[in-house]
């Protein structure tokens, strides 16, 4: 189990230091920022503008999610295979699930960290109004299955695909 965990924490810190990962992470706060701004500027003190906040920072991070989630996902087991390390890995004494579980669980870190990051922005929309807190944590529970599952999802399409 050590090695898996090993592998994970292996994989979490190459992405983030990836610059793929980094640029990922600036484009994301720029839209973060610019949700805000816009919220503030667009409503004034006219409804329920963290309402809108919240909406504009639900559909930034389902797209976010969508293309992160799948795109790295998808090419996790590709990377282990052009290295021709699946074998080495496995001499190692991870079993095949165990060799998933580690890229998946390194990938589902670094994702998960852009959710996280979100929370005071989460926060500042529920001081806004028009939002309780049940509902910003019911939002981030469905992101976060919705981050696991497309994972899941691409990671059995790059397992099931042909070397």
């Amino acid at each position: 189990m050590n090695v898996a965990l090993d592998l994970a924490l292996r994989g979490l810190r190459q992405h983030l230091r990836a610059p793929g990962w980094v640029a990922a992470r600036a484009t994301l706060a720029l839209l973060l920022m610019f949700a805000v701004v816009v919220t503030a500027a667009g409503r004034g003190a006219v409804g329920a503008s963290g309402l809108d906040l919240f909406s504009a920072l639900v559909t930034i991070d389902f797209l976010f999610l969508a293309a992160i989630a799948i795109g790295p996902s998808s090419s996790a087991l590709a990377e282990e295979r052009e290295g021709d390390t699946l074998g080495v890995l496995q001499l190692a004494g991870l079993s095949p699930g165990a060799i998933l579980f580690a890229k998946a669980g390194g990938l589902f870190a670094s994702t998960m960290l852009l959710l996280v990051v979100q929370v005071p922005f989460a926060t500042l929309a529920t001081v806004l109004g028009g939002i309780d807190a049940r509902q910003v944590a019911t939002v981030f529970v469905l992101l976060l299955s919705t981050l696991f599952g497309a994972q899941g999802i691409a990671l059995a399409c790059a397992a099931s695909a042909p070397n």
